[in-house]
């Protein structure tokens, strides 16, 4: 009598489904105390979208995934209509330090396209997926994380957007 071997445990494989539909996200005008950018990571569960730990939040942006990516200006017209332009982009087995050069072209593409007036903040949000790059069944997951539209948001992420302009032209 034959014995059926076990396929055996592919960790990398098991994170990705575990990760699968989770959305990290920043937004430029949202830096910490020493300039860094502050990254929020939602996970998926039953009842919603919750803060992921720190440290899982940590492995999810360090690993290979497949990731669905979108680059969002959030924009407030004069009449204070909320409005967003944005640009998509997919890669498969990355990591997600693998996107600044990427980042920087989708950037320059999405603010010639909008009023730069309008614009109150700009920024990335990925979602990892498992096998086929499906449509989200939340067709507008990219204004996930918008958080609240003021006008000292727009002054930081104006000020924010001197100082990359500067760094590019200083490249």
């Amino acid at each position: 009598m034959t014995r059926h071997r076990r396929k055996g445990h592919n960790r990398q494989k098991r994170s990705q489904r575990f990760m699968a539909g989770a959305r990290v996200w920043t937004w430029e005008a949202g830096v910490d105390r020493n300039g860094d950018q502050i990254a929020h990571a939602y996970a998926r569960t039953p009842f919603g979208y919750a803060p992921m730990p720190r440290d899982l939040a940590q492995k999810l942006m360090e690993g290979i995934h497949n990731w669905r990516v979108c680059v969002r200006a959030v924009c407030l017209s004069p009449d204070d209509e909320t409005y967003f332009e944005t640009a998509y982009f997919t890669v498969r087995q990355q990591r997600l330090s693998a996107f600044s050069g990427t980042y920087m072209d989708l950037r320059l593409q999405v603010l010639d396209a909008v009023n730069i007036r309008h614009v109150v903040d700009l920024g990335w949000i990925c979602q990892p997926f498992y096998g086929e790059d499906t449509a989200d069944s939340d067709e507008r997951w990219y204004r996930y994380g918008t958080g609240d539209l003021t006008e000292e948001r727009r002054q930081l992420w104006r000020q924010r957007n001197e100082d990359i302009l500067k760094e590019v032209r200083a490249a």
